[in-house]
C-alpha cells in the first residue's frame, strides 16, 4: 500500500483530534446530566433557578447556598439536602420534609404550618419569625437552631434534640415539648 500523501496525513490527524474532543464533550456533558438527575440541590446551586421557583431582591445567594422563594405547599421534599438553602419566607405548608437535611438552612419567616420534619436535621437553622404551628418536629435535630419569635401551638417535638436551641421569644401553646410533656406557657 501507498503512504497517503502529507495533506491526507494532516486531516487524519484533525480527525482523530476532534473525535477525541468530541467524545470528550460528550462524556463531559453525560457526566452533567447524571450529576444534576441525582442531585436536584447541585443543580439549583449551579443554575440558580428552579420550576416555580423566583430569586428576587433579598435573596442573598452564597456560592454554595441556594435560594427558593417559591410556593411549595403540600411539597413532597422527604429526604432532600437543602442544607445551607435560603427558604426565607417560602411556603412550606403541609410539605413531608421527613428525614430532610436542613443544616444552617434559612427558614426565617417561612410558613411550616401542618409541615411533616420528622427526623429532619435542622441544626444550625435559622428560622427566626417562622410559623411552625401544627408541625410535627418528632425526632428532628434542632442543635444550634435559632426559633426567634415562632409559633409553636400545637407543635410536636417529642424526642427532637434541643442542645443548644435559642427559643427567645417563642410562643408555646399545646405544644409537646421533647420530654412529652405540653408547654402551654404563652396560651392566649
Amino acid at each position: 500500500m501507498n503512504a497517503p500523501s502529507p495533506r491526507v496525513a494532516r486531516l487524519n490527524r484533525r480527525a482523530k483530534i476532534l473525535l477525541s474532543v468530541a467524545g470528550a464533550a460528550l462524556v463531559i456533558a453525560l457526566v452533567a446530566v447524571a450529576l444534576f438527575a441525582f442531585d436536584p440541590p447541585l443543580l439549583a446551586r449551579l443554575t440558580r433557578n428552579l420550576p416555580g421557583a423566583g430569586y428576587g431582591e433579598g435573596c442573598d445567594i452564597g456560592p454554595d447556598a441556594y435560594c427558593i422563594l417559591a410556593d411549595l405547599s403540600g411539597a413532597n421534599l422527604s429526604g432532600a439536602n437543602l442544607s445551607g438553602a435560603l427558604l426565607s419566607d417560602a411556603n412550606l405548608t403541609s410539605a413531608d420534609l421527613t428525614s430532610a437535611n436542613l443544616t444552617s438552612a434559612d427558614l426565617s419567616g417561612a410558613n411550616l404550618m401542618f409541615a411533616n420534619l420528622t427526623s429532619a436535621n435542622l441544626t444550625n437553622a435559622h428560622m427566626g419569625h417562622a410559623n411552625l404551628m401544627l408541625a410535627n418536629l418528632t425526632g428532628a435535630n434542632l442543635t444550634g437552631a435559632r426559633l426567634i419569635s415562632v409559633n409553636l401551638e400545637t407543635t410536636n417535638l417529642t424526642g427532637a434534640t434541643t442542645t443548644g436551641t435559642v427559643w427567645v421569644g417563642a410562643t408555646f401553646c399545646n405544644t409537646t415539648m421533647p420530654d412529652g410533656t405540653v408547654n402551654d406557657s404563652n396560651c392566649p
